[in-house]
């Protein structure tokens, strides 16, 4: 499978995010939460803040939502860590960060370069512990968003989803469950 690259996801993702801004702006955050009539939704996101939308009405704490769009619910992944700063501290992906870096310093993009990061990220995955999923998970996932509403638009269906992130099974998973991972052969 693969990703773009092309920057479209980024660029859609926005569009999204501004189409949603305007949907709680012009009433549905009304409906959803009990605001008073002054209240505003401001655009977040980039690197400075991890929600992406932020509804403030007067004194009351601000609603902060994560922003997700698909084509079809029930399809696809969400994206939940979005940051470098989750390498930082996990000596085995910091490890890997700079083997990726010093590949595309010494090889084309193509051939040989892309075996070496497939086995880069194939020996990286194979000596992460429990432990450094754990610590992945509750940092840089269950932390970071357990004061996010999350916003999912289903253009299929033409539908908004809410619900509070606290409420995913994922987060009674980090919280309760050891991770782990189970790997193959790899290359070779």
């Amino acid at each position: 499978m693969t990703y773009r690259n092309d920057g479209s996801s980024h660029h859609s993702g926005i569009k999204n995010e501004k189409y949603l801004k305007e949907y709680l702006q012009n009433g549905a955050a009304k409906k959803l939460y009990k605001l008073g009539k002054d209240y505003k939704v401001h655009k977040r996101g980039g690197t400075q803040y991890k929600q992406d939308l932020e509804i403030a009405d007067g004194k009351k704490s601000p609603i902060l939502i994560s922003v997700k769009k698909k084509e079809k619910a029930g399809t696809g992944s969400f994206d939940w860590v979005n940051s470098t700063k989750a390498l930082s501290g996990i000596p085995v992906l910091t490890k890997f960060a700079a083997r990726v870096k010093e590949i595309g310093k010494k090889e084309a993009r193509y051939g040989q370069a892309k075996i070496n990061r497939q086995q880069a990220s194939y020996d990286c995955l194979n000596s992460l512990t429990s432990k450094d999923l754990k610590k992945i998970l509750k940092e840089h996932v269950f932390d970071k968003n357990k004061q996010m509403r999350v916003m999912i638009r289903d253009l299929s269906a033409d539908t908004v989803w809410e619900y509070k992130f606290i409420d995913m099974p994922l987060c009674k998973s980090i919280k309760n469950d050891t991770p782990f991972l189970s790997m193959g052969k790899g290359i070779g």
